[in-house]
């Protein structure tokens, strides 16, 4: 539900930019442009790189507002919030598409993986 807060309304604006960044007037959008748009508030902390990749008219709507979600998502309970960085970064081999989201963090708890 939409609460009528200063809060709420600014993240909704939020998405609603990140949707826009994807719409352009052509079939086609360059990622990297996309991306450093929907990240352009967080650009001190967040590191863009990629090659360009020319996203279809489909992905250009779906991808602003995932990496917008991220970035959300970080701000409250990650790397953004810590006033830490971010690097978001993407490759393109054969037909796979791999988006990579990194959050880099210092001073927290030592995490283990098996």
């Amino acid at each position: 539900s939409f609460k009528e807060t200063p809060e709420a309304f600014a993240e909704f604006q939020g998405r609603l930019s990140a949707l826009a960044a994807g719409l352009g007037s052509s079939e086609t959008a360059e990622l990297r442009a996309m991306a450093e748009e929907v990240t352009r508030s967080f650009r001190t902390n967040v590191d863009v790189s990629g090659r360009e990749i020319k996203l279809s008219f489909a992905a250009a709507q779906l991808l602003p507002l995932a990496i917008h979600e991220l970035m959300t998502n970080s701000l409250k309970h990650g790397a953004l919030g810590k006033d830490q960085r971010v690097i978001l970064s993407w490759d393109l081999q054969a037909d796979t598409f791999r988006l990579t989201w990194t959050e880099l963090q210092t001073g927290g708890p030592q995490i283990e993986s098996n």
